[in-house]
């Protein structure tokens, strides 16, 4: 059994949570869209989804030819109770494919950087966000968010422009749309890479690297610390300890 790993930019793949998965025995069928790979017809030897992020809008991505695909085999999932987490733009994906709306941040704000991100009080009793301070900053790239959670799902940490950042629906769907995943060759690449969506967003190249260097030791520890969460307490992992 593999988990389905969704890859849906080139510059978006599992990092932190494919190394850490893969370290507790998880073997991943990552699906690389952007290079034409296909999703497959069904959930067979699979029994859990990771939807990674984009770049692109959800209204671009909802166009694409495997968008309906990949919410199918996302619906399916979760209505098995099968782990489900959608990071970044993958947790909107996730969250349209159980119901939810999605649509631009508060006063259409646009959060690329870092953000002060608090736990609401149902996050401050999830095991999934266990270890992690009420506040931290956490690391963003979007103009979009959840505007109307899934049924039955509660927000679990959000930011000022976008409440719903990290939530849960049901027993193991988890969305994050903070950049989990990432580090700082992440950051350094897209920085470059988007500089137009940087500079719009009024970020200059310096003070991102400059902002990174004060706060991504520590989302650092905390994002291996919640990789290991999801490891631990969503994902059924072949061994029972982390080798």
């Amino acid at each position: 059994m593999s988990i389905l790993v969704v890859e849906h930019e080139q510059e978006c793949t599992p990092g932190r949570l494919g190394r850490i998965l893969v370290q507790y025995g998880q073997r991943l069928n990552v699906r690389r869209l952007w290079a034409g790979e296909e999703l497959p017809p069904d959930l067979d030897d699979t029994h859990a989804v990771v939807s990674l992020g984009a770049f692109r809008p959800m209204s671009e991505l909802s166009r694409q030819p495997w968008f309906k695909g990949e919410t199918a085999l996302i619906r399916a999932a979760h209505e098995r109770d099968w782990p489900v987490v959608g990071v970044g733009t993958g947790s909107l994906i996730v969250a349209a494919s159980l119901g939810a709306t999605t649509g631009p941040q508060k006063n259409g704000a646009v959060a690329i950087g870092w953000r002060e991100v608090r736990l609401t009080f149902s996050g401050t009793i999830d095991p999934i966000l266990t270890g992690q301070p009420w506040r931290s900053m956490g690391l963003l790239w979007q103009s979009e968010q959840v505007t109307k959670l899934p049924p039955g799902a509660a927000a679990l940490a959000g930011t000022e422009s976008c409440p719903s950042l990290v939530w849960r629906a049901g027993v193991r769907t988890c969305g994050f749309q903070t950049l989990i995943e990432a580090d700082a060759d992440d950051v350094q690449r897209w920085s470059q890479s988007r500089a137009a969506e940087r500079q719009a967003a009024g970020l200059s190249h310096d003070e991102f690297m400059r902002l990174t260097a004060r706060w991504m030791p520590e989302f650092d520890r905390l994002g291996e610390r919640l990789c290991r969460c999801i490891a631990e307490y969503l994902l059924p992992s072949p061994l029972r300890r982390c080798s």
